[in-house]
């Protein structure tokens, strides 16, 4: 979910694919306060979390799917994934500054 937030946030962090990883990497994240913006490829919780829709107060970038998913070879889509890392760029240019 967040690569460089587990890395600045808690060095060695290791997910699981599965709920617990999940819920660990809900944690982490929801643990940042005041984001200045947010991707989001996998939001496969999104559903579930509508009720604080209303609490984002940054620009947010969603992606669809787990094609980005280098360890599952049925997800893993190099071509889109190759474009949704270059819409990422623009859009963290573009909200960053």
């Amino acid at each position: 979910m967040a690569p460089d937030l587990y890395r600045r946030s808690a060095p060695g962090l290791e997910l699981g694919h599965d709920r617990e990883g999940l819920a660990q990497a809900m944690a982490a994240v929801a643990a940042v306060e005041d984001p200045a913006t947010a991707v989001c490829y996998y939001h496969s919780v999104i559903a579930e979390s509508l009720q604080i829709a209303d609490q984002i107060q940054c620009p947010v970038l969603f992606r669809g799917h787990a094609f980005d998913n280098h360890e599952s070879p049925i997800f893993s889509r190099p071509q889109p994934a190759a474009r949704a890392w270059e819409l990422t760029r623009d859009f963290l240019a573009r909200t960053l500054g």
